[in-house]
């Protein structure tokens, strides 16, 4: 049974209201992965290096309370060339180039 444009548009705005309240239940919209992820791109787009320090950094700045495991994870922690770990792949990243 179709109830035609009606059901088009409480799909849609079905559809609207599920993507407004994702904000309500993820209010840490930059996660660990994400971040590995950016920070591929952005070092080597804009930095034209593979050193993560200034990335972290940044994302643990904005709330240093609440990212005490990611800082002990990424800026605390360096590989043996000194620089900082990325444990995501870059192949993401690179998939996500575009976007």
């Amino acid at each position: 049974m179709s109830f035609g444009p009606f059901q088009e548009k409480a799909e849609l705005l079905l559809a609207i209201l599920l993507l407004a309240s994702l904000v309500l239940v993820t209010p840490r919209i930059a996660e660990s992965d994400a971040v590995e992820y950016f920070s591929y791109l952005h070092s080597i787009l804009f930095d034209r290096d593979l050193d993560f320090t200034n990335e972290y950094t940044y994302f643990y700045q904005e709330d240093p309370e609440g990212r005490q495991g990611f800082k002990e994870t990424f800026l605390d922690r360096e590989t043996p060339t000194g620089l900082k770990n990325n444990f995501g792949p870059i192949g993401t990243a690179l998939l996500w180039t575009p976007f």
